[in-house]
């Protein structure tokens, strides 16, 4: 038996969230039906991450087991005929037999998209159109709070997790790109709307709705139930996951 590991993009707008639901309509399903047709047998897929309803991704990573010898260009081939066309397959790779895509992951980078009173239709599936005034600097200042592991029990509505709540924010980043603001996070690790209470919570600090104290309170006091403040799904994307050379893709 083999294992592979692939690249994966999606659009998720039209699916209720990467994970595999009893009513279907979700990007699980999708992938697990074309490999299954494609293998001729049935297949079970690991990913990095599970983004909830109408969250992209431009570097998903799944696993799966086959005893074939799979080609990457062929195979590549075959998941552009086999899936719907808002997802993607980019690469595929054998790997380690030990390698699993979320625990085996050392970092993970999300990126949120937003602008402000802007309107595009053809764009707005795509990124966050704030309709109020938001001040860029208090944005990237409280941004900062969140840098360095906390205790993220505040900021998930996960309610149990059984590796705890701490999170260790290595970077994060306030840029331009093509006209749009980009929020970059990167960390060993999210949990469940994590990074839609950060945001939301941010941008209520910089449009001037909420204490700049807000958010370093909440790290340093953590409790349920969850702040009441998430960005819309629409701006946020699983931008890549890294691993270090043994598991290098």
């Amino acid at each position: 038996m083999k294992k592979y590991a692939g690249i994966i993009a999606y659009d998720g707008s039209a699916y209720l969230g990467f994970q595999r639901q009893k009513e279907g309509g979700d990007i699980q399903s999708e992938i697990e039906r074309a490999l299954s047709f494609y293998l001729g047998e049935e297949i079970q897929i690991k990913a990095a991450g599970r983004t909830d309803r109408g969250v992209h991704a431009l570097g998903q990573v799944v696993s799966f087991n086959s005893p074939r010898d799979l080609e990457e260009d062929g195979f590549l081939r075959a998941m552009l005929d086999l899936l719907p066309r808002d997802i993607y397959f980019q690469s595929l790779k054998e790997v380690p037999e030990d390698f699993d895509p979320r625990h085996s992951a050392a970092l993970k980078v999300y990126r949120y998209r937003f602008v402000i009173k802007k309107h595009d239709p053809f764009r707005q599936r795509y990124r966050y159109e704030i309709p109020f005034d938001l001040d860029l600097g208090k944005l990237e200042t409280v941004l900062r709070d969140f840098l360095g592991a906390h205790n993220f029990l505040s900021f998930t509505g996960k309610e149990i997790d059984k590796d705890g709540y701490i999170r260790d924010i290595k970077a994060i980043r306030l840029f331009e790109d093509n006209g749009e603001y980009v929020i970059e996070l990167e960390a060993n690790g999210f949990m469940r709307y994590m990074v839609r209470m950060m945001v939301g919570s941010a941008f209520k600090v910089a449009s001037g709705r909420l204490d700049p104290s807000f958010i370093k309170d909440r790290l340093d006091n953590p409790s349920h139930p969850p702040v009441p403040f998430s960005a819309p799904p629409e701006g946020l994307y699983l931008y890549k996951v890294i691993y270090d050379r043994k598991y290098q893709l």
